[in-house]
């Protein structure tokens, strides 16, 4: 009895060590996936800009590369954090239902870390796109629609108070851009007191 009460005490001195041989190497699947979220029209061309993939906190600071892992139809690529079209054939007449999701895995990577993120790009159906709306549009929006804003472009004047965007979860209705270039700006001309900006005055 006493032989086995020694091989069991060895035993358990060996499964208390084991934690301190093992590697502790970095894994991606231990960290908090950070996923986001696009929006985009269905008319879309080649190098049309998608969105910036914004750098998340475990490589802030940091020169991490990135890749797409899992593309689409092979419909997207990377430059530089800007995911755009590379084949708007994929795209175009085939979004038949308004915030139809598309999926796409963005890779980062620095030094011996790596970790993969999930994008989700909501296309917009053609006939719900409104292109370059007006003051006016935007005062009354409607709901389940997508208005989106040509890139590299200002709006001098526009005054309208957006509170009033309704939509649902189903059927949001979404504010975007659309094209290449910076994003949009819109200028109040400094004598508009009812725009609600959201975050900064670029979108």
């Amino acid at each position: 009895m006493k032989k086995y009460l020694i091989l069991l005490q060895r035993l358990l001195y060996i499964l208390a060590f084991l934690p301190l041989l093992a590697k502790a190497d970095y894994d991606s699947l231990d960290c908090i996936a950070v996923d986001q979220s696009f929006t985009s029209r269905e008319a879309v061309v080649n190098n049309d800009v998608i969105g910036v993939w914004m750098q998340n906190w475990t490589y802030l600071g940091s020169d991490a590369s990135l890749s797409i892992k899992d593309n689409w139809n092979s419909a997207f690529g990377l430059h530089g954090d800007s995911i755009y079209v590379v084949d708007y054939t994929q795209i175009n007449g085939k979004i038949v239902q308004s915030d139809t999701i598309i999926k796409i895995t963005i890779e980062s990577q620095a030094d011996d870390n790596t970790e993969v993120d999930t994008a989700f790009i909501y296309f917009t159906e053609a006939s719900d796109c409104n292109l370059d709306p007006s003051d006016e549009d935007m005062g009354s929006p409607e709901a389940g629609k997508g208005y989106f804003f040509s890139r590299g472009s200002t709006f001098d004047g526009y005054g309208s108070s957006w509170e009033a965007i309704i939509g649902t979860v189903n059927n949001p209705t979404v504010v975007g851009a659309y094209g290449r270039g910076a994003r949009p700006k819109f200028n109040g001309n400094h004598s508009q007191s009812n725009f609600l900006w959201i975050g900064s005055t670029d979108v």
